[in-house]
């Protein structure tokens, strides 16, 4: 997914929607990091990935058993997530395919549960992040040589940016 549509989802999501958003992120930096095309590049994505992996189990409710479930999941993919990273920095990028492979086999089979529990009409998905973000119009014009940006507020409308 196109970086730039990250903003308007994430705006319009739910709780729910957020985490599914998160995992997106994730798969996307993972493979980012298998076409780099140096150990840099794949680090700094897998390092991007590792992050939005935290965000994940600091959101976690350790109080329920799933959740407890989760962080023994994420804690492993972590791991794997590194070994591809030490893999990749020690000259060896052709061996970090194998445990980044196994990650995004996890994560993808995890992300596709998150999806289902999105579709079923039984979930609470939670209030919207920001409620009004779809009311919000604003842009840039340009006129006479001059670039300018408007807003179109109404406190009918939603918020002002």
């Amino acid at each position: 997914m196109d970086n730039n549509n990250y903003s308007a989802k994430i705006a319009n999501a739910d709780p729910l929607g957020l985490v599914i958003i998160t995992y997106e992120l994730i798969l996307s930096n993972t493979s980012e990091a298998l076409k780099a095309k140096n150990s840099a590049a794949a680090k700094k994505s897998l390092l991007k990935a590792r992050q939005f992996l935290a965000e994940l189990i600091a959101a976690l409710d350790l109080s329920q058993d799933v959740s407890k479930n989760l962080m023994s999941i994420y804690i492993y993919v972590n791991k794997l997530l590194i070994e591809g990273e030490l893999k990749a920095n020690s000259g060896k990028r052709s061996q970090m395919q194998k445990p980044i492979d196994e990650a995004n086999s996890i994560l993808n089979e995890l992300l596709e549960s998150w999806k289902k529990l999105e579709e079923s009409d039984e979930v609470d998905k939670g209030e919207k992040i920001m409620p009004g973000a779809l009311k919000l119009y604003a842009g840039l014009t340009y006129k006479d040589g001059e670039l300018t940006e408007f807003v179109d507020y109404d406190e009918k409308r939603g918020y002002k940016a």
